[in-house]
């Protein structure tokens, strides 16, 4: 896989680089509460021919794709959405997504939805990965969460991956 190719911003509304491609949709547009970004990331493995390639042809340093998300998720507005998909490549065993009840939002009514409304999360693949971690970091401190094995249609976290060596959940 190559990841995605195109510039920052690709269209009004449409941002693009290697690893990430959103769409912003306009809640008047399409009956929104909010303006909701729609997030597609493809993390390509490390040591895949992608992330060679920009480390050697193009002479790139090294930021992860978490890093490139996580700096285009803190320029969302406060009043605006994400919805966030794709394959990640992070295999994340059964790691708490949101922040425990120690850990106080600012905001009242977040701590209420996170605390009390969310079912805990299922995983069937209970393996952790090198990106496992960071990626369920990076949920945590951006206030999303998994759908993975909490919503109807996948309460059991079933794999997203089948393959000849085995099953895992990698996308989300």
């Amino acid at each position: 896989s190559s990841g995605i190719n195109a510039e920052w911003p690709l269209r009004p509304g449409v941002t693009s680089s290697d690893d990430i491609i959103a769409i912003k949709l306009k809640a008047c547009f399409f009956d929104l509460d909010r303006d909701t970004y729609l997030i597609n990331v493809y993390d390509s493995p490390k040591n895949g021919a992608f992330k060679k390639r920009q480390r050697t042809t193009l002479g790139v340093d090294e930021v992860t794709t978490l890093e490139h998300l996580q700096e285009f998720l803190a320029n969302i507005p406060i009043n605006e959405d994400a919805i966030l998909l794709g394959d990640f490549n992070a295999r994340t065993a059964t790691l708490e997504d949101m922040l425990s009840d120690n850990v106080r939002l600012n905001d009242e009514q977040l701590n209420e939805y996170f605390v009390r409304e969310l079912p805990k999360r299922s995983n069937s693949d209970t393996k952790l990965n090198s990106n496992g971690r960071p990626f369920t970091e990076l949920l945590q401190t951006s206030g999303l969460v998994f759908l993975n094995g909490r919503t109807l249609g996948d309460i059991f976290g079933e794999p997203t991956c089948i393959q000849r060596q085995g099953a895992s959940t990698v996308d989300y």
